[in-house]
């Protein structure tokens, strides 16, 4: 019977005919020989049946027929291949290479035809209507508006914030204002706080009051007005003690001085005087009328010191005349014209009594109608009347004179009550004086002569010193015994003039004119000025220490100013040799040594290129030699408050440098010293500019005339403390106790927050409290800063920071004022800050010269103002 057939997995069955054995003649047959396979595919025989296996994408009994492909592929009569991609097609199918269709297109795109195009995911605005949509590949993005962010689908509002007018975020819980509404500003945070208008007090002179968040109103101290932004002093009212004002021009006085009364409109008349009649008398004569009764006299009653009273008028005809001593006084009082009776009453003491010669008298004149007296300092009244009881005229008219004269003898002065002896003064004869402090000398000892100080000199060289000229410069001839011409000083010692200059053929010339006034020219600067006190030997053609070069560039310019040429000439060794300061050359044609900024103040500087500065500054047209004197005689040049101390060395007589320098630590004045008294003292506005011209501070001497130290010691009429303020018994503080300056920006525009800095320099020992105060002009606010301080810590320099904030320039000055007192002395400062605007210019002040000085006939130039300079 026929086998069952078992058919493989993946393989074709293939029946072949033949014997049950397989093979027609009995023996086995192959059923895959030959295979039935084809396309690749492979033959097995399963119960002698042939079985395909087919490879690739083929399939059928014998591997004939194609396989069915996946989709996105063709089958290209070998194999499945993919179809051709199209651009921006997720899914595609082909019945071929180039017959691609595409059936869904990827995100982002859309069917066009067979093929897909970009889709445009602005359309439709997505981003509403605050912001801008920008186009991306199967995406877009949100460009938003102030005040929204890009939530990924549109631009969603930020969150308000409270009283905020525009804000922004980048998110829905970071929202940031920025601009706040108004009467509200930033908190710092995001946020917006309350502005307070009263914060940094911009009233000033009284307290602020809140209206709103933007507004306030000031009520003002006594005698100040709410301006609208600030309290504004009221106008000023004569003889007014203190006064109030709603206005600029409205001002009404609430308090009127001693001797005035309110006049009922605001101002002030004097006091009904009781006395009104009583006749002012001065030295001289005047004319009165005794008529009877003086009824609208009666009763008035004179004041004494003590506290007594004596009343003029009562029962009497009289007329009553008054004056007053300063200082013990011999008084004659003549009354000419008719009889009459003459009474002087008054005085410091005595009440109803004059004080004469140390007792209480009353004085009755009535034969000689005249009485004379030496009186006390104190007020007086005189009494001039009719003398009926002995027959005399009760009435008439009369002359009255008073004449006044010292009491006391040649060489002392009146005090109040008696009579004190002048100072004495070295070398004088016989002083006068007013005063405890202001003696001069009337008549010098033989062998002396007076200066313009009021001082005797020694006169060994017959110097003639004539009224306002510091010295004459004239010497005894030639001086060939070498011993120099000693020239003396009022407070002792002596200089001696070209001592040490040897006598011989060698160096015949070394008493030319320009070595005996360069001699003198020290002379002048130790007996006006203050000498460095420091010298020793040294060589032309390098430079040495700031002391010396000052002192003999002085001596050298003081040289060729009484000379009035520039060239300075000398014989030394036995060679004649010149140097020309105007033109910073020697006839040697050696080099001219300049400082450097970077040696600073305290370097070392060449005494001539001293005496070249000094020259230039001379021959400006806008500074005289006669204010180099006079800044040499005042008080700053005389304090050593730039930091140099005095050195001592001896010389290398090879190289000429010094060599053993000592340095002493003891202070001494320098050509700094000197530029700074003459730019704080100096007439002309634009002194700092001329003194940059000559010292060239940033190529050369770096001096700072834009920051000099304006201080010194008080004047001579400042009165002597027993105790300073501060610091030790004794001590003198400056007259300057302190330099202020403010500085800001130089040019502003409307709208803007500026930085201010008020900077303060006390003097040395100064610790007294110190009191800032700002004033702000129209259109200006204080931000940040305090407007009236006192500082009563010790520091030395004291800066403050201000904040101003400004909507147009003002037209005004802001001014910062500095104030201190303590004891017997006090000083005051004001600094000016302008916004930019340029500084008026001032009519410069002509300045005065003195008598013109001779040499020996020959004219030597102008001197210094004919006044006394300070000691």
């Amino acid at each position: 019977m026929p086998r069952a057939l078992a058919v493989l997995a993946g393989s074709v069955l293939v029946a072949c005919g033949g014997s049950s054995d397989g093979s027609s003649d009995g023996a086995p047959v192959d059923p895959c020989a030959p295979s039935p396979c084809v396309n690749g595919g492979s033959c097995g025989a399963v119960d002698g049946v042939a079985v395909c296996t087919c490879a690739g994408a083929w399939t059928g009994p014998t591997c004939a027929t194609p396989a069915a492909c996946d989709a996105g592929s063709f089958h290209d009569g070998t194999a499945c291949v993919s179809c051709a991609p199209i651009a921006g097609c997720a899914e595609v199918t082909c019945a071929g290479a180039n017959t691609s269709v595409c059936t869904r297109c990827a995100e982002g795109f859309e069917p066009d035809g067979d093929a897909c195009r970009a889709s445009d995911d602005c359309a439709g605005d997505p981003c509403g209507a605050h912001g801008a949509c920008t186009d991306l590949p199967g995406a877009y993005r949100c460009t938003c508006d102030d005040g929204f962010y890009d939530d990924a689908r549109t631009c969603a509002p930020c969150p308000s914030v409270p009283h905020c007018a525009a804000w922004s975020c980048s998110g829905p819980a970071d929202s940031r204002c920025d601009r706040c509404e108004a009467g509200w500003e930033h908190d710092g945070r995001g946020g917006c706080s309350e502005i307070d208008p009263c914060e940094g007090a911009p009233c000033g002179d009284g307290t602020c009051v809140r209206l709103a968040a933007d507004d306030y109103r000031c009520e003002c101290d006594d005698g100040f007005y709410d301006s609208g932004a600030r309290c504004a002093r009221c106008a000023s009212v004569a003889f007014c003690a203190a006064w109030t004002c709603t206005g600029a021009s409205d001002s009404q006085c609430t308090s009127c001085i001693d001797g005035y009364d309110a006049d009922g409109d605001g101002g002030c008349v004097p006091t009904p005087d009781p006395c009104r009649d009583v006749l002012p008398l001065v030295v001289g004569t005047r004319h009165g009328d005794t008529h009877g009764e003086v009824d609208d006299a009666s009763g008035c009653t004179l004041p004494f010191s003590d506290g007594s009273t004596f009343v003029v008028g009562e029962g009497a005809e009289d007329e009553t005349w008054s004056f007053e001593l300063a200082a013990r006084t011999r008084v004659t009082i003549t009354v000419t014209g008719f009889d009459a009776a003459l009474y002087l009453i008054g005085g410091s003491t005595c009440g109803a009594a004059a004080l004469v010669d140390g007792a209480c008298a009353d004085f009755l004149a009535t034969d000689s109608e005249s009485l004379s007296a030496d009186l006390n300092a104190g007020r007086y009244w005189v009494i001039v009347g009719g003398f009926a009881a002995f027959g005399g005229s009760t009435a008439g008219t009369y002359a009255i004179t008073l004449e006044t004269a010292s009491p006391c003898a040649d060489g002392s002065y009146a005090t109040a009550t008696g009579c004190r002896p002048c100072a004495a003064i070295s070398g004088c004869t016989r002083t006068s004086c007013t005063s405890a402090s202001d003696a001069t000398c009337a008549q010098c000892d033989e062998g002396r002569v007076l200066d313009p100080a009021g001082q005797c000199q020694v006169a060994t060289c017959e110097l003639v010193l004539e009224p306002g000229i510091v010295a004459q410069g004239n010497t005894l001839g030639r001086g060939d015994d070498g011993a120099g011409c000693e020239l003396g000083f009022s407070g002792g010692g002596s200089f001696v003039v070209g001592a040490g200059v040897p006598a011989s053929a060698i160096d015949e010339s070394y008493w030319a004119d320009s070595v005996t006034l360069h001699e003198a020219g020290h002379w002048v600067m130790a007996a006006f000025g203050a000498s460095p006190g420091e010298g020793g030997p040294h060589f032309l053609g390098i430079p040495y220490f700031p002391g010396q070069g000052w002192s003999e560039g002085w001596a050298t310019w003081v040289s060729s100013d009484w000379r009035s040429e520039s060239r300075f000439i000398d014989k030394q060794d036995g060679t004649m040799f010149w140097v020309d300061i105007a033109a910073r050359v020697h006839s040697w044609g050696g080099g001219w040594p300049r400082p450097v900024p970077e040696d600073g103040l305290l370097g070392r500087i060449y005494e001539l290129e001293v005496a070249s500065m000094l020259w230039r500054l001379g021959i400006d047209e806008e500074i005289t030699p006669n204010q180099l004197y006079l800044a040499l005689g005042s008080e700053r040049a005389r304090r050593a408050l730039r930091g140099y101390t005095r050195h001592s060395w001896t010389l290398d007589e090879e190289s000429g440098e010094p060599v053993g320098v000592i340095d002493t630590g003891e202070p001494a004045v320098m050509l700094a010293d000197f530029l700074d008294a003459l730019v704080c003292n100096a007439t002309p506005e634009d002194i700092a500019a001329r003194v940059d011209a000559v010292t060239e501070p940033d190529t050369h001497y770096p001096y700072p005339s834009d920051a000099p130290i304006c201080v010194g010691p008080p004047t001579s009429s400042a009165p002597a403390a027993p105790s300073s303020p501060s610091g030790p018994p004794g001590e003198h503080h400056p007259s300057a106790p302190f330099v202020l300056e403010v500085t800001g920006p130089s040019a502003l525009k409307p709208y803007t927050t500026l930085a201010l800095v008020a900077r303060v320099e006390r003097a040395p020992g100064v610790t007294a409290p110190l009191e800032l105060t700002l004033a702000l002009p129209q259109g200006a606010r204080l931000v940040s800063g305090k407007q009236r301080e006192v500082i009563t810590t010790p520091e030395r320099l004291v800066h403050r920071s201000y904040a101003i904030a400004i909507e147009e320039v003002p037209g005004d000055d802001l001014l910062v004022m500095a104030s201190s007192e303590a004891g017997w002395w006090g000083g005051r400062a004001e600094a000016h800050y302008r916004f930019g605007r340029p500084a008026p210019t001032r009519a410069r002040t002509p300045q005065r010269e003195g008598p013109s000085l001779s040499f020996r006939g020959v004219r030597l130039g102008p001197a210094i103002p004919a006044r006394r300079l300070p000691r």
